[in-house]
């Protein structure tokens, strides 16, 4: 897309222009010049030809020749550089050879790569949602629990709607987080399996991927940052006249946490996305074997996690309190799946 559009500019030639001297729509050229689809074999053979290159330059990544000269308007062009910016397939390339000896390469067209983008992007929201929600589940009950202090409510009253909420939310943000798993699954095999990219899909991605970059920086920075001031109301209380209670700032507390989760989640989804396509980071081959043998355990961890909260939350009655296992649950997760990594590898 983007040797197109740079041959098109160095001939002094529009969208329009282009697209009558091809036969098609100018909607066509935007859209090869923006990469959102490829034109198919006669009409890349016949820009080879107008523009005066090999079929080879306008297919390949990062490869250069100088153009032939060419005859635009009665004018003579000479000494072209057919030079652009387009993402090498080198790392991928790598990463086949790497793993060609463990999985068989499963190739991917550029329709199947922007519906998956499409379908993270879409997914991530309402997933981060989910998370929301089961974080924040006890505010309601913390609240309700504050009003009754004031006697704005009754306190069995207010503890019979503040679990239902709880349990209501709980539920909901699971229901939420399983529909968009199971919408996503169709995509598993982009994290499983070893993949080939069609021509042209890597440098489709890596520009979507720079265009969210910034966004998906600002993100994590803001989460980052209510995460640390999310102490700020527990020091109110603790040191400064708190008329509300723990109940309040430990509310406002898990309410900080649980935006800065939503950020989290929503953009390391998307972040992700590009990463599965491109096989970088955890997801280069060899990670995604490793990570296939230990596939069960966030699982089965985070499903404990949510029944250690519930049993101890209910025996105790101690809301205010119970919530510190999410946090000790959070940090003690990449230590134990660090862990049971090297030891499943160690043992295969």
């Amino acid at each position: 897309g983007e040797k197109i559009m740079s041959l098109r500019k160095r001939m002094g030639w529009s969208q329009e222009e282009l697209a009558q001297k091809l036969g098609v729509s100018r909607q066509s050229v935007s859209k090869w010049e923006s990469s959102t689809s490829i034109p198919d074999i006669q009409k890349i053979m016949a820009l080879a030809t107008l523009f005066g290159v090999s079929t080879d330059y306008l297919l390949r990544d990062e490869l250069e020749e100088p153009v032939a000269s060419v005859i635009s308007n009665g004018v003579e062009h000479e000494g072209i550089s057919a030079q652009a910016d387009v993402p090498s397939t080198r790392a991928v390339v790598d990463a086949l050879d790497m793993a060609s000896d463990t999985k068989p390469v499963r190739f991917v067209t550029l329709d199947e790569a922007q519906e998956f983008l499409e379908a993270v992007k879409q997914a991530s929201g309402l997933m981060a949602l989910g998370v929301f929600l089961c974080v924040a589940s006890p505010v309601v009950l913390l609240t309700l629990h504050v009003l009754s202090q004031f006697n704005y409510v009754d306190d069995i009253h207010a503890t019979t709607l503040g679990l239902t909420v709880l349990l209501c939310m709980v539920a909901a943000g699971t229901g939420l987080c399983i529909m968009q798993n199971a919408k996503l699954s169709r995509f598993e095999y982009l994290s499983k399996e070893v993949l080939s990219l069609q021509y042209g899909v890597e440098a489709v991605v890596r520009r979507k991927q720079e265009a969210t970059h910034t966004v998906h920086h600002m993100c994590i920075t803001i989460g980052v940052v209510l995460c640390i001031v999310s102490a700020i109301p527990l020091f109110w209380h603790v040191y400064m006249v708190d008329y509300l209670g723990v109940d309040f700032s430990v509310s406002v507390m898990l309410l900080l946490i649980a935006s800065a989760v939503f950020l989290f989640v929503k953009s390391t989804m998307v972040a992700n996305s590009f990463s599965k396509l491109l096989q970088e980071e955890e997801y280069n081959p060899h990670e995604k074997l490793a990570k296939a043998r230990i596939s069960w355990l966030a699982p089965v961890y985070w499903l404990s996690v949510v029944a250690v909260y519930l049993i101890a939350s209910f025996s105790t009655d101690a809301w205010n309190r119970t919530w510190a296992i999410w946090a000790v649950a959070g940090v003690l997760y990449p230590l134990i799946h660090i862990v049971v990594k090297k030891f499943t590898a160690s043992t295969t």
